[in-house]
């Protein structure tokens, strides 16, 4: 194990950073996996004089791109052409009020109607940090709101602004609005190479809409002979009818990162598949947070932080494990002091159940807006059917028990 010096600095100050490495070498791998500090990594590693002599190569053009949500938008909009583009979600991006276009062709073209709804995201947000659903006649409202939360009391323009080919984006003011995408989400984890990718798909079964949208029982892998996942495959008007629901989203993520320039690194997707094909709710350039990543570990045979970290060392290694995995998040969904899990000694006892409390005895909640994980469950069977049977089972043994009202 190599010695490990910590040094701290404020990593959104590119300055503070060139100075923490002022004497880092060609010789000195230097790894960021945050999503939002990943822009000033990257300015800091360009600006080094033995940059184009580092040992640790990352791909960091494909980086950037995937990280700025419309500006990955943009490129799969047109890849391989304009006539049949990749991915054809509608998106357009919104700036302050009376604020200037700097975005030229990267501003999208979403007609916003009154009554319909839509997603609305910081661009470089943190997966789905700060993601809201919208109807059309509230979005510069919560825009406003969105930009407070994004900017927070410190920022300034020269943190928030990131300038790639030319266009200049504002992590702090600019707001990406998407179409809803309707069909059945998948996750997808792994790396890719020169070889192509290798990758976990796992399949979000339920989610929880309250006052954030969260994940239900989440599957790995998936069970692509289900009906409804059959039926909306058959239902693709640009694809290959023939072509199995795995392929499909194996070929779509690998053209997804090739079309972005990621290689030789790991990657984070979510998608959809709609009535007219695959589409990518997010694709970021660093493994899974949470529960994906364990369940995605589980089947690659390794930590999707630890590939990381191998793949920057140039140390790949990918291994299948057998089985079926799920995952459940219980989340608080009610305002109050938390005091624990009902019939916890009774879960323990279930084969192949494992639940972990994230939460502390005690803890206030005041915030219902954003997911607030008290435990998870994660759940090992042969078939898909004995997953749901065990999840079903816990899930009504298992209650959150609070001290104060109901919201």
């Amino acid at each position: 194990t190599p010695e490990i010096e910590v040094r701290k600095c404020d990593v959104l100050n590119p300055n503070e950073l060139r100075l923490s490495l002022h004497d880092a070498s060609e010789d000195t791998p230097i790894l960021c996996l945050q999503d939002r500090v990943v822009f000033s990594y990257i300015s800091v590693l360009e600006s080094m004089a033995w940059i184009g002599n580092w040992k640790y190569w990352i791909p960091s053009k494909g980086i950037l791109h995937a990280r700025l949500k419309p500006l990955a938008r943009k490129i799969w909009g047109s890849f391989p052409d304009h006539a049949h583009p990749l991915d054809k979600t509608n998106w357009r991006v919104l700036h302050n009020k009376g604020e200037s276009s700097r975005l030229k062709d990267a501003e999208g073209t979403l007609k916003i109607e009154e009554d319909s709804y839509y997603y609305m995201k910081p661009i470089a947000g943190m997966g789905s940090e700060g993601v809201i659903k919208v109807q059309g006649k509230f979005l510069e409202k919560e825009a406003e709101q969105l930009r407070k939360r994004t900017q927070g009391p410190n920022s300034s323009d020269d943190v928030l602004c990131v300038n790639v080919s030319n266009l200049i984006f504002n992590l702090g003011s600019d707001i990406l609005i998407e179409e809803v995408l309707v069909g059945p989400e998948f996750t997808v984890d792994g790396f890719i190479d020169d070889k192509g990718a290798s990758m976990v798909i796992q399949h979000k079964e339920s989610q929880i809409f309250s006052t954030f949208i969260g994940d239900g029982l989440v599957c790995s892998p998936p069970a692509f002979h289900d009906k409804v996942i059959g039926a909306v495959a058959s239902r693709f008007k640009d694809q290959i009818v023939q072509e199995s629901t795995e392929s499909l989203i194996k070929s779509f993520v690998t053209a997804g990162l090739r079309a972005l320039e990621i290689n030789n690194w790991v990657f984070h997707a979510e998608i959809k598949l709609t009535s007219d094909g695959p589409r990518f709710v997010e694709l970021n350039p660093r493994p899974a947070g949470g529960l994906l990543s364990l369940t995605a570990g589980y089947h690659l045979g390794l930590d999707l932080f630890e590939l990381c970290i191998r793949s920057h060392l140039r140390i790949n290694s990918l291994h299948r494990t057998q089985g079926i995995t799920g995952h459940i998040p219980i989340y608080a969904q009610q305002l109050g002091k938390y005091m624990g899990l009902t019939n916890l000694e009774v879960v323990k006892m279930l084969d192949g159940v494992m639940l972990q409390e994230q939460e502390t005895i005690g803890t206030e909640i005041s915030d219902l807006s954003q997911e607030n994980y008290l435990a998870f469950i994660v759940i090992h069977g042969n078939t898909h059917e004995c997953v749901r049977t065990k999840a079903n089972l816990v899930m009504a043994l298992v209650k959150p028990i609070f001290e104060s009202k109901d919201i």
